[in-house]
């Protein structure tokens, strides 16, 4: 996965590291979401207003699966500044980047030491077209940032200074890059508009275009593939108990829109062909989670991990070791709305069961 995306899960306790082969009973807060680089893992920790349990960052190492938590706040003499939404591993150098919608932040950090480097007002740069920053993806040379005001915002890619901003409309949840010039964003709908998907276009004079299907229901990701089998898809999240579901983005002379598989949460692929796209279903209360894997070549789908972990919260994949790691999380021996996190690696044969410690 993203990178993963974020789903604005609020958990709190400890996370524990778990796999197939080796175990970490190291501890940290509540799990919402993380990307890879070389080695390392991160783990964003929403934290828990409630339970006055702060934002933070864990770093896995893949290669020995420990984890290292607090440094962040040691590096800093702070914690963050709130519940991140979003974050980003840098396109030319080692730093994270990290937005704070309710903040209207977007911060770059080191990703090596974890020290802040820098931090940026977005309406500060941008007025009201900045507030409520929550998703980015690099652009080319540029940072986009999307923002709750229905703008998308662009930055340079080496010193982070304001470029543009472009007007995408109400309700857009994420966007896409699709060449030089153009991108694309999904709508979830607000009022009588809607789902939808919409065509931006920056420096041409493409007309921008609307993409309307029965089968966006409320889009919230889109999810890339790279290796040998290129792909787009879209993640539809479940909503009123209905399941959410990934959606191939298909790309010919009429672009089209076709169902995968029934999903909350999906990734890409762990191989490093890019021919897997991993997910995850739990959007029935109470039910088992279910893992299933889509092979983009033969049009398949099949299950992943036979007993999953309860509660998952993001499942992403680690192309160096070409394992699949899962975040999951866990209600408190008490019962109370505190659980505790878990980062469970699977090896890139095996769909073993992690072995989860402590709690």
């Amino acid at each position: 996965m993203r990178k993963l995306l974020a789903f604005g899960l609020m958990i709190a306790g400890s996370v524990l590291l778990g796999a197939c082969e080796k175990d970490s009973d190291k501890e940290d807060d509540g799990v919402v979401w993380f990307e890879k680089v070389l080695d390392v893992v991160y783990v964003v920790n929403a934290g828990n207003a409630a339970a006055s349990i702060p934002a933070s960052i864990t770093m896995v190492d893949v290669r020995n699966h420990r984890a290292t938590q607090g440094l962040y706040k040691e590096q800093n003499g702070s914690d963050m500044a709130s519940a991140p939404s979003d974050m980003l591993l840098g396109q030319f150098n080692k730093r994270i980047l990290v937005v704070y919608p309710d903040k209207d932040l977007l911060e770059e950090i080191d990703g090596q030491t974890l020290k802040s480097l820098k931090k940026i007002s977005t309406t500060g740069l941008f007025g009201d077209k900045g507030k409520g920053p929550r998703k980015m993806i690099w652009h080319w040379n540029n940072l986009l940032v999307l923002t709750d005001a229905g703008y998308v915002l662009s930055f340079s890619g080496d010193a982070l200074e304001a470029v543009a901003a472009y007007e995408v409309g109400p309700g857009a949840t994420a966007l896409n890059s699709l060449g030089k010039s153009n991108i694309e964003v999904l709508h979830a709908g607000q009022g009588t508009e809607a789902p939808c998907i919409s065509g931006v276009s920056f420096y041409d004079n493409t007309a921008p275009y609307t993409i309307t299907s029965e089968l966006l229901t409320n889009p919230v990701e889109y999810i890339r593939v790279y290796g040998n089998s290129y792909a787009d898809f879209i993640l539809n999240a479940g909503n009123d108990g209905q399941a959410g579901s990934v959606i191939l983005r298909q790309w010919d002379e009429k672009p089209a829109l076709l169902k995968i598989a029934d999903a909350t949460f999906a990734c890409n692929g762990n191989d490093y062909k890019g021919t897997v796209l991993y997910m995850v279903n739990t959007s029935t209360a109470g039910a088992k989670p279910t893992y299933s894997k889509y092979d983009i070549v033969t049009n398949t789908v099949s299950t992943f991990i036979e007993d999953g972990e309860q509660y998952p919260t993001a499942i992403a994949a680690d192309y160096a070791y070409h394992n699949t790691i899962c975040v999951t999380s866990r209600p408190s021996a008490d019962k109370s709305s505190t659980a505790n996190g878990h980062v469970t690696i699977y090896g890139p044969k095996a769909s073993c069961k992690g072995d989860m410690k402590g709690v």
